[in-house]
């Protein structure tokens, strides 16, 4: 905003922007996408700016060609206008700034450090074994709530094991010894769109290097578990954003890097008391389990429960229009009721029964199928294990009542989020229109669609679906 405020004033003539995209990208250690600025004093206003790149590897800098280059109007880059640069701290923004110089910072009570290097020689599997360790990720802080690794790796392999250094994998406890490990720690992905923290236990399971690692220094579970509530609380995640510069939108990029000193820069309320906040965060890491289970989970649980199996052929319902080479995918199932007897698959697939209940749990069951195999055929579908026929309803109503449970952990999950903002305020001793500010700021562009959408426990990351092509459609 400062270069911007001189170019306006006429001091200044800006000639050429070239943004350096590959250095927040392939070096490591950097919030923000730098640029090559060049400009001249000259009476006279150039119409236009060159702006080059974006330069994705410096070897396009020292190439004869050179990045590609394009011309923006010189009144983008001069005045407020319509486009107003959007990370640039706003006034109201640094009267929150001096409220919060008044208190520490995070790391003057709490360790932090990035998760272990896995390396061209560790040997990272996707399946478990005795001797490999629960490894977590970056890529989805849904496994932290669940404590669901997706891959094991062989500790004493690793390039740098950080927190682990010195502990050893008890294969047969499923535990590390040795090493001083505490209990509880808070796992944050290093590539994220705001800060996601979640708890883990650094016991039973390792963290990658694409997540960072915090604790309180003494250990105890109360002081991690209010750090787990401080990461998480709308306060702290508009000020990584505004002013730790961890919530960069440029070059395409729509994710952020919160590095360990992103972390351990963060306001802190020092001595003041965190039992609310801890004992808050305590019950959502509790809520995060029952409330993070997705509906196809809940259904095979309320499935495998019956023991009274049969095919699908058996029962009463009549396919239409599906001929065996097609196939039904996650791409092409639609699952739309069409009315109490019919049931639309796919645009040309549908399933009719004179007994409604058994299109309700088809509805139910067929997406799960569909999601573990990727795409079935007819015959296929028709040679499924399902529960007789007259078991159907009492099925039907025991998934509703379970899915209610999980629906109402939600909403207290929800409910105690709110309650950990407000006890972050109060601890900071926030005046009412320092709140206001913060709030106002985290619901305009672009905070709202960073800073203010944090992973929920119940929102995995899915992997990309490969996509699927039937006979007879064309390659587009």
């Amino acid at each position: 905003s400062q270069w911007r405020a001189q170019f306006s004033a006429g001091r200044l003539r800006l000639r050429d922007v070239t943004p350096l995209d590959w250095v927040s990208r392939q070096l490591f250690d950097s919030d923000v996408v730098p640029a090559i600025i060049l400009w001249d004093v000259d009476e006279t206003t150039p119409e236009e700016v060159s702006v080059r790149g974006p330069v994705r590897d410096v070897g396009e800098l020292v190439s004869r060609e050179g990045p590609a280059t394009r011309s923006l109007p010189y009144s983008t880059f001069v005045g407020d206008g319509d486009t107003p640069w959007p990370l640039a701290a706003t006034d109201r923004d640094y009267d929150v700034a001096q409220h919060l110089d008044g208190f520490g910072n995070l790391v003057d009570w709490v360790e932090t450090g990035f998760g272990m290097m896995t390396g061209p020689n560790a040997h990272v599997h996707d399946g478990p074994a005795t001797d490999r360790t629960p490894l977590l990720g970056g890529a989805d802080v849904y496994s932290f709530w669940r404590g669901w690794p997706r891959r094991w790796v062989d500790v004493a392999d690793v390039a740098n094991p950080t927190l682990w250094r010195g502990a050893t994998w008890d294969a047969e406890a499923r535990l590390f010894t040795g090493g001083n490990l505490p209990t509880v720690a808070v796992a944050c992905p290093v590539i994220s769109i705001t800060v996601n923290a979640a708890p883990f236990d650094p016991r039973s399971c390792c963290l990658q290097d694409t997540c960072t690692y915090s604790f309180a220094s003494d250990h105890s579970e109360a002081g991690t578990y209010a750090l787990l509530g401080l990461l998480n609380s709308q306060l702290l995640r508009y000020y990584t954003f505004v002013f730790l510069r961890s919530g960069v939108v440029g070059g395409g990029r729509r994710d952020s890097h919160i590095y360990k000193r992103t972390i351990a820069a963060c306001p802190s309320p020092g001595s003041r008391d965190l039992t609310e906040i801890s004992n808050i965060a305590r019950r959502c890491a509790a809520l995060a389990l029952p409330a993070s289970r997705l509906e196809q989970e809940l259904w095979a649980d309320v499935v495998s429960t019956e023991d009274d199996i049969t095919s699908l052929s058996a029962w009463p319902i009549r396919w239409h229009d599906w001929p065996d080479r097609y196939g039904l995918s996650t791409q092409t199932q639609l699952m739309d009721r069409l009315d109490a007897q019919t049931l639309q698959l796919s645009r040309g697939i549908t399933v009719t029964s004179d007994e409604p209940s058994v299109l309700d749990f088809l509805e139910c069951h067929l997406p799960m199928v569909v999601e573990r195999a990727s795409r079935i055929s007819k015959s296929e579908a028709q040679s499924l294990p399902v529960p007789s026929v007259v078991s159907v309803p009492s099925l039907l109503e025991q998934y509703d009542t379970v899915i209610e449970e999980r629906d109402r952990a939600r909403e207290d999950y929800l409910r105690l989020v709110n309650e950990v903002d407000e006890a972050v305020f109060e601890v900071f001793a926030m005046p009412a229109h320092l709140r206001r500010v913060v709030r106002e700021r985290m619901s305009e562009f672009p905070l709202n669609e960073y800073a203010a959408r944090p992973r929920k426990p119940w929102e995995p990351t899915r992997p990309p679906q490969i996509q699927l092509f039937e006979p007879g459609e064309r390659y587009s």
